[in-house]
């Protein structure tokens, strides 16, 4: 870190003890809540029986297969493959999943 930069609690301090600093926590405390919201995969068949699962926007590389078996449709994941009934179940797991990388990159989820 540059040593002409400003640490934020260096720069809290030199408030503390000051009334301004009650009018800041206030305009802190006054600031309407977030609501994150993640927009669903945008789903599509890219070979028979081969389904991505893509960002709305573009993300690099960022995609969700699901591949079609005889009796399942299956998902590779870093911890693994898993197996569903039901490719709607396989989407749904999928889009699970991406909620909680993007939470997780926001500080969203902890």
């Amino acid at each position: 870190m540059s040593d002409d930069l400003i640490k934020r609690d260096d720069a809290l301090e030199c408030f503390m003890g000051y009334d301004r600093m009650g009018d800041v926590k206030d305009a802190i405390a006054a600031l309407p809540a977030v609501t994150v919201v993640v927009k669903p995969l945008v789903w599509e068949e890219s070979l028979k029986g081969r389904y991505i699962g893509q960002p709305v926007s573009a993300l690099g590389r960022l995609a969700f297969w699901v591949f079609a078996t005889p009796t399942s449709y299956i998902r590779h994941t870093n911890t693994g493959t898993l197996t569903y009934d039901t490719l709607e179940a396989a989407k749904a797991a999928a889009q699970a999943d991406y909620k909680n990388c993007i939470l997780t990159l926001i500080g969203e989820k902890k």
